[in-house]
């Protein structure tokens, strides 16, 4: 009766120290984690939050909104953990900031370039002339330099100015005030039928000729370093949001329309048809794939050939593949 009373004891006093002390209700890991835009583009991270992957995975996610460069600058100086502007991000690695890009949700871009005057046909036509990108050094360009590189040109065949997103970019191909533009699919989606598609030409699709990493989770060396699991788990949650997205087109839009109040059901259908064919298999690529991208950008960042860093050097997928090999061993499967 004694012993019994003592663990009695034991169990009312020590209860609380032991549920404190268990994995399962330990406080979660505060991550904070930058996000720039509401879009197809960053659902599964917007899925995981709204579903509480992440949560479940024992991380306490804090969105920040911010574009690349903003997110990269951030990054740098430790006020956030995680940037899902990776092509941004990409630039800043090669330059020497230890980052690595542990994620890589699209490898397609859904851009075209189109000429704005009839005589100009092919990538040849453009030799010496403007092409509008939305700013300098962004997908946009890297985009034209890959498309002029698999047809065997040089980066420097064309000039770019940058026109602005948006509105501005339409602006500019439907005015004809440079003879060609790399436009969104999206973008021209919003024209509609206009003149300049009759009197201009379709130059290059380059969801069709190219492959160019953008959009993915970065995270610094010294956190990949001290904390892998933590990076593990961020990312075993995001590629549930990521099967989530593929399985579940409206419960995708609802979840986006939810954190986006601005953003109409015509631009949600379009956004997720266009997003999802472009997304990566498993969210990693192959090494010549990053090699031909790291090139492009060197060129652009004027940092010779023999100093682009090697390509592990940049991306580090271990814990991505990880984690993907963990959810299929469960055979995991989202619910709606």
């Amino acid at each position: 009766m004694h012993a019994l009373a003592r663990i009695a004891g034991i169990t009312a006093a020590g209860m609380a120290a032991l549920l404190v002390a268990s994995p399962s209700v330990q406080a979660a890991d505060a991550v904070r984690m930058s996000i720039p835009v509401v879009s197809a583009s960053f659902a599964p991270y917007l899925i995981a939050l709204a579903k509480g992957y992440y949560r479940d995975d024992g991380l306490d996610v804090q969105k920040i909104n911010a574009q690349g460069g903003v997110a990269t600058a951030a990054l740098i100086g430790g006020s956030i953990d995680v940037s899902t502007s990776s092509s941004a991000a990409l630039s800043a690695i090669m330059r020497g900031a230890r980052f690595k890009i542990v994620y890589t949700m699209m490898d397609r871009p859904d851009y075209q370039l189109w000429s704005t005057e009839a005589d100009l046909k092919t990538l040849q036509d453009l030799k010496g002339k403007n092409v509008g990108v939305q700013t300098r050094g962004d997908t946009y360009e890297i985009a034209m330099r890959l498309t002029l590189r698999a047809a065997g040109l040089p980066g420097d065949w064309v000039g770019y100015t940058a026109i602005g997103m948006g509105t501005a970019t339409r602006a500019a191909m439907q005015s004809g005030s440079l003879p060609a533009v790399m436009v969104a699919k999206e973008d021209l989606d919003e024209m509609g039928d206009v003149p300049v598609l009759h009197r201009g030409h379709l130059i290059a699709n380059t969801f069709d000729t190219i492959r160019m990493p953008y959009t993915g989770a970065v995270v610094s060396d010294t956190l990949l370093a001290s904390h892998p699991d933590e990076v593990e788990r961020f990312l075993h949650a995001t590629l549930k949001g990521l099967r989530y997205m593929r399985a579940f087109r409206d419960g995708t839009n609802a979840i986006l329309k939810q954190d986006g109040a601005a953003l109409d059901d015509r631009t949600l259908a379009t956004d997720y048809v266009d997003v999802v064919k472009t997304l990566t298999a498993t969210g990693d690529e192959p090494p010549e794939v990053l090699r031909k991208d790291m090139e492009a950008r060197a060129a652009l960042l004027n940092i010779p050939a023999d100093k682009i860093p090697p390509v592990d050097a940049v991306y580090d997928y271990k814990l991505l593949r990880q984690a993907n090999a963990e959810l299929d061993k469960a055979q995991w499967k989202p619910e709606p």
